[in-house]
């Protein structure tokens, strides 16, 4: 047997992925919210209980690590996009026995510690690719990794202890063949490896394959293996085209699952595998997508709606699959699916972006309707939510405006042709049971455009055909046309004073809503200057008006207009297409030029300095912004076209600690310095030592006893289990004979319950 070793210490090339984003920065993307966009490589789980998965969207060239818990609809995303990963394309992840994150990505191997993000890649180890496909971890927990680049020239497999790597080729070793997908580790230690051709067990020594002409193994192509709990192996091969066969070998000899005796098999291609005790899950990646499970009794069929890529039983014995557009759960013969339509931000596109009174984020888009961000929970109220919240819109995907009026009523309205407006009562958004629903069969409203609300209860939805008005004091509706109102057929801008008058921009002019009494400000007559449209109003604390319009900035101190223009000032555009202004009375404009090569970005003022910032001298990812909006913290949420939702607050976003992004850990995190046995402690002698000191507890008969040794980085040395059959006292040897001086910790868990010590080897 051949083999590469090759000795590099971590500290010296060890590096964190990506760039270092900066604080004042925060992104918000379907590819790292929720599950992550809509393909779906791998799905597994860790011992806490957590589901992850992988996440990708081909459009954006964007990927993603996510975990979360089937209890509740929080997900955690890292991504490419911030940095976190060097890759769009995530095979895998998997966390080791000391709760180490690890991602097989496109390019490179990926260690998340709780705090820091490290690649490794062909310029930092021996490995020979950056291609890692699969993960796994043997008895010392020892990182074990399958790599192989996509024209099938270069693959193999490789060993990491966390200082050593050791690398295995056909070129360099007796492994027979380059094209590895993936690698399992049983209980002897020995290595499974899932080739095109053929499944190849190495027990450290030597490589043994098994194909179609040497062996048991009916073939060729080999689709998928596993392992189960008495470790035989599971393989699926192609059985003369028609059928699929399920090659199991115990070691000695090879048994078959196909259609002559397990008629479920009967009509579909399966080549995706997984088992759990008495338990097992096939899948068609392809055809008709069909997902067979056998539940310990019977076999059952159910069908996907796109390409399966991964399955899998969790610890609970629920069923999963995921893929194209596939993230899905089995529960009591139930489905519950999670998508990007059901969790998360659903689109790159908002049609609007709206921040209410208690700094939830919502947004409009096209597919996922109305979508919230209750940090840092997201719900989705749209046709294609799975039915996980409400859907009170079956008509229509688009969301069109969110707003919330002076009574602290949520509302949010869908593009259709029946309208259909939702009014929250008092913002709480979790009592559905409490949503007001109107459409058709009860308002006047349809095709919703824009919606906003003045300071006296009234909500205005700006449609084609007309704007209909709520009064939340008569409950009545009102539509507000150009025959019995100031207001032109199209509105481009709305805003409300500290009065609580609501203003409707229009061509050259201005419409002003007093409670039930119009007025009309005609910018031509009065000699404003401005002969274009309103596309924003605000005002500061002063109450001097501010307007976004196509010739830049305006403000109206009720003397005087000042204009602010390209020409005078560092604006995006000449074209404004928003405006804010936050409790210090700076104002946020964004805009935006569309002729030939567009430009734009947002610009603030100070009071004094307009500053600019586009994707040339900031982290601004798109630069045509239609909306912009501001909690109470200070961020300005951006509504990048295309590129989901950007958060900006000077010196660092705030209000986002919700999200946690540590890992859950259960190794050692305190050390103590027991000098005595007792009850509740646990003494080592000698200590210090040279190789060998041994551990003394208490247990009592029946106790399960787990005795593990962690060297002073966290990393696993040592790991055993018995059964007490005394009570009382009990010792244990530790032989650190082949470990280095150093500390080390001592852990002792005595049925639900951990005891730990420090262990100095001189």
């Amino acid at each position: 047997m051949k083999k590469f070793n090759c000795i590099i210490f971590v500290l010296l090339f060890s590096m964190a992925g990506g760039f270092a984003q900066s604080p004042s920065w925060k992104f918000l993307r379907p590819t790292n919210t929720g599950v992550g966009a809509e393909e779906h490589n791998a799905i597994t789980e860790d011992k806490f209980g957590n589901i992850w998965t992988t996440g990708r969207s081909a459009i954006q060239g964007e990927g993603s690590v996510v975990r979360f818990t089937h209890a509740d609809t929080i997900f955690t995303c890292w991504s490419n996009f911030e940095g976190h990963l060097p890759s769009q394309f995530i095979y895998e992840a998997e966390v080791d026995a000391n709760d180490i994150l690890w991602v097989a990505t496109g390019d490179g191997l990926c260690k998340y510690d709780g705090t820091t993000w490290y690649t490794f890649t062909t310029a930092n180890t021996p490995l020979p690719s950056d291609q890692i496909r699969s993960i796994t971890f043997d008895n010392a927990n020892n990182v074990w990794i399958t790599f192989q680049e996509t024209n099938f020239n270069i693959g193999g497999i490789a060993k990491f202890d966390g200082v050593t790597w050791e690398v295995y080729t056909p070129a360099n070793s007796d492994l027979p063949n380059y094209t590895c997908y993936n690698i399992l580790i049983d209980s002897q230690n020995n290595k499974w490896i899932h080739s095109l051709l053929s499944v190849t067990k190495f027990d450290g020594t030597t490589f043994t394959d098994y194909n179609n002409q040497n062996s048991g193994l009916y073939g060729p192509q080999v689709y998928d293996i596993e392992l189960d709990s008495l470790d035989r192996l599971y393989a699926i091969t192609d059985l003369n085209g028609f059928y699929m066969q399920i090659n199991i070998f115990d070691g000695v000899n090879w048994t078959y699952m196909n259609h002559t005796n397990t008629p479920a098999m009967s009509n579909y291609l399966v080549n995706r595998i997984d088992i759990k005790k008495d338990k097992m899950i096939l899948a068609e990646s392809g055809g008709s997508y069909a997902v067979l499970i056998f539940d310990g009794l019977n076999w059952a069929t159910f069908f996907g709606g796109d390409i399966i890529r991964d399955v899998f039983i969790d610890s609970n014995d629920q069923f999963w699959v995921s893929g194209i557009s596939t993230l899905s759960t089995l529960k009591n013969g139930v489905w519950r699916d999670y998508e990007r339509y059901s969790a998360g931000l659903s689109e790159h596109y908002q049609y609007n972006i709206f921040v209410d009174s208690q700094d939830r984020l919502w947004a409009a888009n096209g597919n996922g309707g109305i979508n919230i961000f209750d940090c840092p929970r997201w719900e989705s109220y749209g046709p294609f939510n799975q039915g996980l919240y409400p859907s009170p819109q079956t008509l229509s995907t688009v969301g069109a405006s969110i707003c919330e009026d002076s009574f602290g009523n949520i509302w949010f309205a869908y593009n259709s042709t029946d309208g259909t407006v939702v009014k929250i009562p008092h913002g709480d958004y979790k009592d559905y049971s409490a949503w007001e629903v109107y459409d058709l069969s009860n308002s006047p409203v349809s095709w919703i455009e824009e919606s906003f609300a003045d300071g006296f209860g009234n909500v205005f939805f700006y449609s084609d055909y007309g704007t209909h008005m709520y009064s939340n004091v008569t409950g009545q509706w009102t539509t507000w046309v150009n025959n019995n109102s100031p207001l032109q057929y199209y509105s481009y801008g709305f805003g409300v004073d500290s009065s609580g008058k609501a203003y409707f921009g229009g061509f050259q002019q201005i419409a002003v809503f007093n409670n039930g009494v119009w007025s009309l400000i005609d910018l031509v007559a009065i000699g404003s200057g401005i002969t274009t449209e309103v596309n924003g109003i605000a005002f500061d604390s002063q109450n001097d008006m501010w307007l976004a319009t196509a010739q830049g900035v305006w403000k109206f101190d009720g003397f005087a207009w000042t204009n602010w223009t390209t020409s005078n000032s560092n604006l995006p555009s000449n074209y404004i297409t928003s405006i804010a202004i936050n409790a210090n009375d700076s104002v946020f404009v964004s805009g935006f030029t569309a002729a030939g090569f567009l430009t734009g970005g947002f610009s603030v003022f100070n009071g004094t300095t307009w500053t600019k910032f586009n994707m040339a001298n900031s982290e601004l990812p798109g630069e045509q912004i239609y909306d912009i909006d501001l909690d109470s913290k200070g961020n300005l949420y951006i509504n990048t076209f295309g590129q989901g939702i950007t958060v900006y607050r000077k010196n660092q976003v705030l209000g986002f600690d919700c999200i946690d992004y540590s890992l859950q850990v259960s190794s050692p995190t305190a050390v103590s310095e027991a000098s005595q046995p007792s009850a509740n402690q646990i003494f080592s002698f000698p200590n210090p030592f040279t190789d060998i000191t041994a551990l003394e507890f208490n247990s009592i008969t029946g106790d399960q006893i787990t005795i593990e040794v962690y060297d002073i980085s966290g990393k696993l040395c040592s790991s055993s289990k018995f059964i007490s059959d005394q009570t009382g006292a009990q010792y244990r040897k530790i032989d650190l004979s082949d470990k280095p001086s150093g500390i080390y910790i001592g852990k002792i868990s005595v049925g639900q319950t951990s005891y730990v010590v420090k262990l100095t080897k001189i």
